[in-house]
């Protein structure tokens, strides 16, 4: 995929959280993540790691002209 295309790609809404090969998560050490389940904070995780992809596919277009 050309560079352009891939900015048009990742820069929509769910193009960085939709695609698991790209996808901003959280570290892959569980204990943090399960931890913090563990005590009730899951939905303010799940909504940090949407906001984070959310952040990206806002950014990419911006990034475009870089490429």
């Amino acid at each position: 995929m050309k560079r352009p295309a891939a900015v048009n790609f990742v820069g929509r809404p769910g193009g960085y959280f939709s695609n698991p090969a790209i996808k901003i998560g959280f570290p892959k050490s569980g204990l943090f993540k399960t931890g913090l389940r563990g005590i009730g904070y899951g939905a303010q995780i799940d909504r940090f790691i949407r906001s984070m992809n959310s952040a990206a596919e806002t950014a990419a277009p911006k990034a475009k002209p870089i490429f």
